[in-house]
């Protein structure tokens, strides 16, 4: 019993600091530092997160404004999947739960001061159907002005073997949105340079 907890308590450290190397790599790329030297952390910004959901956890502070669920329907905020709550500590994850004896915060997100509103569009096993995700854009665009977005992260991509009308009512949702203001980020998908790629590496002006 005594080594197993001891291999387990290892394997976490080793996780811990592979992802610390990863995220200051991460920020060392995309000049995060002087982001942080000008007192840019994100703070009076508003992300949208279309994705699995998120987990109140203690990173994100007081910081979710609104948690909407087009799966479920469930008010709470939650994530039965644990991608969305990933992709939201790497926006704006404070750090708080992981500083050390100093006082340093190891994992912290690029943006850690950001506010978030979080779109559930997919469930448990991080599939989703497209009339979710359309819902999820129409009700970010009623609501954009209420909780100030400015940027809109989407996990979400679509296979080739999608419907020509499927494709484009999903493209024509995320014009409207770039259209009126919001940054949009989408996912490059995760099959490579094969026709499964998402659809949206066709405007790269949206990445």
């Amino acid at each position: 019993m005594m080594l197993a907890l001891s291999l387990e308590v290892s394997d976490l450290h080793i996780l811990i600091e592979k992802r610390i190397i990863f995220m200051d790599r991460v920020k060392r790329v995309i000049h995060c530092d002087r982001a942080y030297k000008m007192g840019l952390n994100g703070k009076n910004i508003t992300v949208a997160v279309m994705d699995t959901g998120i987990a109140p956890h203690l990173d994100f502070d007081q910081r979710i404004l609104h948690f909407e669920d087009f799966c479920q329907k469930k008010l709470a905020a939650y994530d039965d999947n644990g991608h969305g709550t990933h992709v939201a500590g790497i926006i704006g994850g404070s750090g708080l739960m992981s500083k050390d004896k100093r006082g340093v915060r190891l994992l912290s997100g690029v943006a850690p001061g950001v506010r978030l509103v979080v779109l559930k569009v997919l469930d448990r096993k991080g599939n989703g159907v497209t009339s979710h995700v359309l819902e999820g854009m129409d009700w970010l665009l009623q609501n954009r002005e209420k909780y100030q977005v400015k940027i809109l992260n989407i996990s979400v991509g679509m296979m080739a073997s999608a419907g020509k009308n499927e494709q484009e009512q999903l493209l024509h949702a995320v014009d409207e949105a770039w259209n009126q203001g919001i940054m949009v980020v989408t996912a490059a998908g995760n099959n490579g340079q094969r026709k499964t790629l998402s659809q949206f590496r066709e405007f790269p002006e949206k990445c």
